[in-house]
């Protein structure tokens, strides 16, 4: 009975609500922003190779307190999601030039459903 109580004397107490980081919210944030970038500039029609070279070429990885390999992922992962939903995409302008339906129609609606999933 002594060694139980000992036992649960030196263990740490957790509480329900454990409190978050502000570098996990700031860094969830960033990649928030980032795609939101990407996503944006795709819409307007500049290509995400534009934009995700312009981005890159402006990050560190080691600044932003992140592994190289995890801002390419995000970067990948922006770049294949604004290609899936943009209206302005070359495979869903001619998915929707087939179908004779709108490039908003295709890339946002039809598409909208993986890109939600993906999020």
């Amino acid at each position: 009975m002594v060694a139980a109580t000992k036992v649960a004397y030196n263990m740490p107490r957790y509480s329900a609500y454990k409190k978050v980081s502000y570098k996990v919210i700031s860094f969830l944030l960033f990649i928030i922003m980032i795609v939101g970038i990407v996503l944006v500039f795709t819409f307007i029609g500049v290509h995400q190779i534009v934009v995700v070279t312009a981005l890159v070429t402006q990050m560190d990885a080691g600044m932003i307190g992140t592994r190289p390999e995890v801002l390419a992922l995000l970067l990948i992962m922006s770049w294949s999601m604004s290609a899936v939903i943009s209206p302005v995409n070359p495979i869903n302008l001619l998915v929707s030039g087939l179908l004779e339906k709108s490039g908003i129609s295709v890339g946002l609606r039809w598409n909208g459903v993986f890109f939600y999933l993906l999020c």
